[in-house]
């Protein structure tokens, strides 16, 4: 008998009873769920734990955060500047994300697309040349004088991602119009994964464990997570590859060329980065779970996938130290929430507040916390 994705597990969380599809069960099974097993004609019950170490969703690989990380903000100097940061992006592989806190472009900048070629987070364009903009180097990157980056005496917000195992990888790919299995080196099942088409203009594509196989969001637009069953081909990545079907401009057309951004994590504490579902509420505070000790996270990420009663969903939102964040200091004394499809919007000083295993969120804006909204997150904690 073949299992579908939206077939039911039955799993007993804290004495009641909790039904998990199968699509969705290692990301969503908790440590301390028990599940009825049997084995040689016996039953008995084995731990969430457990479940997931033989899934495969387990045994996730250590690391620490500022090893692969790194969030800052800084002020142009309108020549050069070059940031020793010690990530070796240049042999490793890595992205740097640059945003003007006052503004709404969002620049990426991949060793997979090479230097001084900047994505937009916030539009479906191609890669941008941005003359005498950035350079990868051994230890970080080195800006130019380009005043969109660097102008003199301007404020900029960045965030740096190495290629780590368990935490981030870069992958390049062509597609193929059919049946595509992408290999990556993430080491783990990824949480999340995006998907830029560099050839041609159009969304990105972005894969949401959470979700499901068949889910599909766009990260820029204000889409619901759409049902889709061909363009994952039904299947989550697993600790090797990630897979494609159709012919999707924005994915797998054929002989187009794409960069994917692989993204792990996990969903149960004690771990640097944190992914999670919550629905959202108009009246707060409410709490989201963090990372089960007194560590704030310095970067926020999240999305709402879906929408109740007629809502309009929303474009993926970020939250940064760098760019203005509860409980961290900055230059302009902001708190900010980044909308990817707009400009920011006020987080306020207390839209953000910190506990021993949580952090709790009371802002009522549909960016981040509505009624009747779910949203997915991934959270990094402090170093």
């Amino acid at each position: 008998m073949t299992v579908n994705n939206t077939d039911l597990f039955l799993v007993e969380r804290s004495g009641t009873s909790h039904k998990l599809q199968a699509q969705n069960l290692v990301a969503e099974l908790q440590d301390t769920d028990l599940m009825l097993v049997e084995r040689s004609g016996t039953s008995y019950k084995a731990t969430g734990s457990d479940i997931k170490d033989s899934l495969g969703g387990g045994s996730l690989p250590s690391f620490d955060i500022d090893d692969c990380f790194s969030c800052f903000e800084f002020t142009g100097n309108g020549t050069s500047q070059t940031f020793n940061l010690g990530l070796d992006l240049l042999s490793d592989g890595g992205m740097v994300w640059i945003r003007n806190p006052t503004g709404s472009d969002h620049y990426v900048f991949t060793t997979a697309t090479g230097n001084n070629k900047a994505l937009r987070l916030n539009n479906g364009g191609t890669p941008g040349t941005e003359s005498n903009s950035l350079t990868f180097t051994n230890t970080g990157f080195t800006l130019g004088s380009n005043s969109t980056f660097n102008g003199n005496g301007n404020v900029r917000a960045v965030m740096v991602w190495k290629c780590h195992t368990g935490f981030f990888d870069l992958v390049t790919y062509t597609g193929s119009g059919s049946a595509n299995t992408v290999s990556h080196s993430l080491g783990a099942a990824p949480r999340m994964v995006w998907v830029k088409n560099v050839e041609s203009s159009g969304n990105w594509a972005w894969y949401i464990e959470s979700e499901g196989s068949n889910g599909f969001s766009e990260g820029n637009v204000t889409n619901n997570t759409q049902s889709n069953n061909i363009i994952w081909d039904q299947k989550c990545p697993n600790t090797t590859s990630f897979f494609l079907d159709g012919t999707y401009s924005f994915s797998n057309e054929n002989n187009q060329d794409y960069v994917a951004f692989v993204f792990g994590g996990s969903y149960d504490p004690g771990y640097p980065v944190r992914f999670g579902t919550y629905w959202g509420k108009d009246q707060g505070p409410f709490e989201v779970p963090s990372f089960g000790d007194s560590k704030k996270p310095q970067f926020i990420l999240g999305k709402c996938t879906a929408a109740q009663f007629g809502y309009s969903t929303q474009a993926a939102y970020a939250i940064d130290k760098a760019s203005g964040m509860p409980g961290f200091t900055n230059s302009g004394s902001r708190s900010i929430i980044w909308r990817f499809n707009t400009s920011t919007v006020s987080l306020g000083s207390s839209g953000l507040t910190y506990g021993t295993d949580v952090f709790k969120i009371d802002k009522n804006d549909a960016i981040i916390s509505k009624d009747s909204h779910k949203y997915m997150y991934m959270a990094y904690r402090e170093d």
